[in-house]
């Protein structure tokens, strides 16, 4: 258990030998981290619970429980699942979701995908509810 004064953080959990996880350059401000070898390298945010979570390069983001979901986007949610990814590579907010399921990715503004496995949403404003391989990007209609 860790508190980084300087940086308002609290963490807990454990960290796997030779792991960088709890350093000070992946540790962000304002931030709360439970877990397993988990990163927050921005600020204000938070995992809660699960497996090498990843919250970076953003700010207010989430990731609760799951396995190797990362959030590389602002004010974006992970609850759970695993492999999930959720990133917008024009560094605005993003207000993305990921609720769950296998293999997801969420990469522009506004998206939400509610579970499944292998969807990807690259199409600002889009939702995929579930399934299996759901593919939507900025050319389809």
């Amino acid at each position: 258990m860790m508190w980084y004064p300087g940086k308002a953080t609290f963490l807990a959990g454990v960290a796997s030998a030779n792991s960088t996880h709890f350093q000070d350059e992946n540790v962000g401000n304002l931030s709360v981290g439970l877990g397993r070898d988990f990163k927050i390298q921005g600020d204000a945010g938070v995992v809660l619970g699960g497996i090498d979570n990843t919250v970076s390069g953003n700010t207010y983001s989430t990731i609760i429980g799951g396995e190797n979901n990362s959030v590389y986007s602002n004010n974006s949610v992970i609850l759970g699942g695993k492999n999930n990814i959720l990133e917008n590579s024009d560094g605005i907010q993003a207000y993305s979701v990921i609720l769950g399921g296998e293999g997801n990715i969420a990469q522009e503004i506004s998206i939400a995908i509610g579970g499944g496995s292998g969807n990807y949403l690259k199409k600002d404003y889009s939702t995929i509810l579930g399934g299996f391989q759901n593919y939507t990007d900025n050319t389809s209609r």
